[in-house]
C-alpha cells in the first residue's frame, strides 16, 4: 500500500518544530505550523493575522537567516 502526503500539520514552532517544518518545505509538502497566540495583545491586535502569528514569524525569519540555511528557498515561505 502506498500514499502521498499532500499536507503536514505540526504543533510548535520551537526549535524541534521548526526544524522539521524546514525539512518538510525543503522536499515540496506544504506545512501549516501552528503555536500559542502571544500573550498580551491589545484588543486591535486580537484580530491581526500579523500580530497573532507573530511567534511563528520570528521562528521563519531565524531559519531564513541561519547559516548554514535551514530552508533550501526562504521565498517558499507564506504565513
Amino acid at each position: 500500500m502506498s500514499f502521498r502526503i499532500e499536507k503536514v500539520g505540526i504543533i510548535g514552532a520551537g526549535t524541534m518544530g521548526g526544524g522539521i517544518a524546514a525539512h518538510l518545505a525543503n522536499i515540496g509538502i506544504p506545512v501549516v505550523l501552528l503555536d500559542i497566540v502571544p500573550p498580551n495583545l491589545s484588543e486591535a491586535e486580537k484580530d491581526d493575522p500579523r500580530a497573532r502569528n507573530r511567534i511563528v514569524q520570528a521562528l521563519y525569519d531565524r531559519m531564513a537567516k541561519a547559516r548554514p540555511a535551514n530552508l533550501a528557498r526562504a521565498d517558499r515561505g507564506d504565513l
